[in-house]
């Protein structure tokens, strides 16, 4: 059953001393920017081929190590010195909606719209990326940030985990726009944290076997 997750505030006063305040709204014109240049472009399932080369465009002024260890999937990897590894995971395809919003940065792409949040989700992944290396001196471990395609189909991350990138992960952080347990809105610069809340998702297959109950 769902249960009701506990929020956190991020007021703007959260964080002092990690970012200042003009660090802090600096970061959120580029998360912007990097959201409705996402939401321009959406893509569906594993075919990710322009959504990868903004991601990787990003990461390429970074210093890390960037891969993709399997088809519309992106990984990016930092180590800043010791072993323990901390993933934070982003998924990256849209749905197959027609925009009608009439915003600025509409869908380019006809059939195709980011109506899920995963523009967002892929703008925070790396605009965490780059805040994190502007504090790297207060940060120890490995840093892997995995964007992940085919969310939608509910099969996207099983190759990443077969390729063994979650083997050494000892902290899985993954992202979702949400409303709460409850179906209300979250209030803005509110985080809601938990491991057992209802955007969590488990799929069964089901064979029934026996004699057909239907005439037709």
């Amino acid at each position: 059953m769902p249960h009701a997750c506990p929020p956190f505030n991020a007021s703007a006063t959260d964080g002092e001393g990690l970012f200042s305040s003009i660090e802090g709204q600096e970061l959120l014109d580029e998360l912007t920017r990097y959201r409705r240049d996402l939401h321009r472009i959406p893509e569906l399932d594993d075919d990710l081929p322009r959504t990868i080369a903004y991601v990787r465009s990003v990461f390429s002024g970074l210093s890390c190590d960037v891969l993709e260890p399997c088809k519309g999937a992106v990984c990016a990897f930092f180590d800043l010195g010791r072993a323990e590894t901390v993933a934070i995971r982003a998924d990256m395809d849209a749905l197959p909606i027609d925009e009608a919003s009439g915003v600025a940065f509409s869908s380019e792409h006809p059939g195709r719209m980011h109506a899920c949040g995963h523009d967002a989700h892929t703008a925070i992944g790396i605009g965490l990326a780059e805040a994190m290396l502007q504090k790297k001196e207060s940060l120890r471990g490995k840093l892997r940030f995995i964007f992940q395609p085919a969310e939608e189909r509910y099969n996207g991350a099983q190759a990443i985990v077969d390729k063994g990138h979650l083997d050494d992960v000892i902290n899985f952080i993954s992202i979702h726009m949400a409303l709460t347990a409850e179906g209300r809105p979250l209030p803005s610069h509110t985080i809601c944290c938990g491991c057992r809340d209802f955007l969590s998702d488990c799929q069964l297959d089901v064979t029934f076997n026996g004699r057909a109950a239907h005439p037709c």
